[in-house]
C-alpha cells in the first residue's frame, strides 16, 4: 500500500524514523512484506534498519522479532514468511540523502497475494528530519 508523499529538499541529508503497525485478519498464503521508496526525488544514498515484531494481539508482549538492514529504495523483504492472519509492528530508523529534491513515498507490498488485506493502523508514522547537507560535514561538537 502507499500513502502520502513527503517533499524532500535538494542536497539534504535526513534522519527518517517511524513506527508502523499492520494487521491482516484473513488469508493463509505464505508471503513476505516488502518496503520500498518511490517518488521524484533523486536519492544519493539511503540506509535504514527495520526491527520487526510479530505481535498477534494489539496489547500483547511478544519477543519474536527480526531485523532487516537496507541500503536501497527498491522493494526489499523486511519479514520472513508469514502465512496466518497477523499483527506486525515495524520500527524504522535510518538516513536518506538527496541530490535533487522532489517527492519521496514510502510504501509496502506483499511479494504474493496473501489472501486478505493489510491495514496500516492508527498511530503509525514516519518522520523525516533534515540534519545537514550532502557533504561530509560535522554538525554539533564533532571534530
Amino acid at each position: 500500500g502507499t500513502g502520502q508523499s513527503v517533499t524532500l529538499a535538494a542536497n539534504t541529508s535526513y534522519v527518517m524514523e517511524g513506527a508502523l503497525y499492520f494487521t491482516r485478519n484473513a488469508g493463509t498464503t505464505s508471503h513476505t512484506l516488502q518496503f520500498q521508496f518511490t517518488g521524484t526525488a533523486n536519492i544519493n544514498n539511503i540506509f535504514y534498519q527495520v526491527s520487526v515484531a510479530d505481535i498477534q494481539l494489539p496489547s500483547s508482549f511478544n519477543s519474536t522479532g527480526a531485523q532487516a538492514i537496507c541500503n536501497t529504495v527498491a522493494r526489499t523483504a523486511v519479514t520472513g514468511a508469514l502465512s496466518v492472519a497477523n499483527a506486525i509492528g515495524f520500527v524504522l530508523r535510518g538516513t536518506v540523502t538527496t541530490n535533487a529534491g522532489g517527492t519521496f513515498t514510502p510504501s509496502y507490498a506483499a511479494n504474493t497475494a496473501p489472501g486478505g488485506t493489510y491495514t496500516v493502523n492508527a498511530g503509525s508514522f514516519i518522520t523525516f528530519t533534515p540534519i545537514g547537507g550532502t557533504g561530509n560535514v560535522s554538525v554539533g561538537p564533532w571534530a
